[in-house]
């Protein structure tokens, strides 16, 4: 005989159903952190999540570039089919079905009301006539599905919280920022078919639906939240990047500004940041799963942070001076900025560098009269700021030995007169 166990359990609904959102809210966990941030891909309607993708509509959503979907669900989707978002967004998806239909079934087992603390009431709308035939409010089926609403609409609040902190955290780094960004915009989609199923669970009736004064099955909320959170995520991809910038350009403030040997390479530090924007930018990035304009917007702000980076360091008082030898050291910096923003094939990327190329050619060349004369300046030097300008030759620093040094086949190399250096500073003033 179990009744006495039923009546323990009935006595006990409201515990139960915080097990219930506790076991729901673990497995979505569990899913989000075992995610391996990966494009995930079907290749066979045999494939454990094919159900849930086409169910769910996410092969017509999805981003991917060489997805082919039919556009209309009778039909088979054409496959190999890959997709922007991983494979957390269809198990999630699975897991919530999953979740509902347990609630529900125990609801029915405990009398159809399993009271959920702290979430939105149970619905007080009841059809004429439960599907069952039985009466009373806990005996409707429509009271079972709500329970079965409410469980996975706090368990995606709090997985939604909990992605909400992951993106926020110090450790997200864009590429996480990025696969977070395209699986919370698909979770802010699957508002429909969460509840569909739970109207599908209630047995309701579109007469009932439209009458009822509670929508119990709505989950606009949750799902809003998930593009919220996306939203938040993809606006701080570049924050990341430009952290990690100014990270890697910070090696700056230990070079040796007054070389009194001639290097044929780039500037370390400048290399470094390069070779990390190229894997970051890549074929393979994650960042390609952003909306384009994005990803111009976020090439742009890097570029501009080197580009700034290194004239802020250079008028800096952690710069004591400069000479010929670190201004052509500078010129190759420039070199490696310039192709990186060719290979980037981003249209006019290397405007983002005219604040640091044009003032490098202008010390480079030796073109201080140029300068001076309002016409050269805007054809040739219209990004060179007259402060910055003012600031590095006020460091500037005569070579010694420099005539041992043209006598050799780097001619490319050009020395500032003193007075030309004082008549431009005074000029400038």
């Amino acid at each position: 005989d179990t009744s006495r166990l039923i009546d323990i359990c009935i006595a006990e609904r409201e515990s139960i159903a915080d097990v219930l959102i506790g076991y729901g809210w673990r497995h979505l966990e569990q899913i989000v952190n075992q995610d391996k941030l990966i494009a995930f891909s079907l290749n066979s309607p045999e494939d454990e999540l094919f159900r849930t993708v086409v169910d769910f509509g996410l092969a017509q959503q999805s981003l991917a570039e060489d997805s082919k979907t039919s556009g209309n669900d009778a039909e088979p989707l054409a496959l190999p089919i890959s997709f922007r978002f991983s494979e957390t967004v269809p198990k999630i998806c699975a897991a919530t079905i999953s979740l509902m239909d347990k609630t529900f079934a125990m609801a029915r087992q405990l009398g159809g009301a399993l009271p959920v603390r702290d979430h939105r009431v149970l619905p007080k709308d009841r059809p004429p006539s439960t599907p069952d035939g039985a009466d009373g409010a806990d005996g409707s089926f429509v009271v079972s599905a709500a329970c079965a609403a409410q469980v996975a609409n706090l368990c995606l609040d709090r997985l939604n919280a909990s992605m909400d902190q992951i993106v926020r955290g110090e450790s997200a780094t864009a590429e996480i920022l990025c696969q977070y960004t395209v699986n919370l915009s698909f979770l802010g989609q699957v508002r429909a078919p969460l509840e569909e199923h739970a109207q599908l669970l209630a047995q309701i009736s579109p007469s009932d639906m439209a009458a009822a004064k509670t929508k119990w099955w709505d989950f606009e909320d949750t799902c809003a939240k998930f593009a919220t959170t996306s939203e938040v995520a993809q606006s701080l991809v570049t924050k990341s990047i430009l952290g990690k910038i100014d990270e890697l350009m910070s090696g700056g403030s230990s070079v040796d500004w007054t070389p009194e040997e001639l290097s044929e390479e780039p500037h370390w530090f400048v290399s470094d940041t390069i070779h990390y924007l190229s894997v970051t930018f890549g074929p393979g990035s994650s960042l390609n799963l952003l909306p384009s304009a994005q990803t111009q917007l976020t090439y742009f702000s890097s570029c501009g942070r080197i580009s700034d980076s290194i004239i802020e360091l250079l008028c800096s008082p952690q710069v004591r001076g400069v000479n010929s030898l670190s201004i052509y050291s500078l010129s190759l910096d420039c070199k490696l900025l310039s192709e990186f923003a060719r290979n980037s094939e981003v249209p006019d990327l290397s405007t983002a560098f005219a604040r640091l190329t044009q003032l490098v050619a202008l010390l480079s060349s030796g073109d201080l009269e140029g300068y001076l004369d309002s016409d050269s300046r805007m054809q040739k030097y219209m990004f060179v700021s007259p402060d910055d300008l003012v600031m590095v030759l006020s460091k500037y620093q005569q070579l010694e030995g420099s005539s041992r040094i043209f006598s050799t086949s780097n001619n490319q190399l050009t020395v500032l007169k003193d007075s030309d250096v004082r008549r431009t500073i005074a000029a400038l003033k």
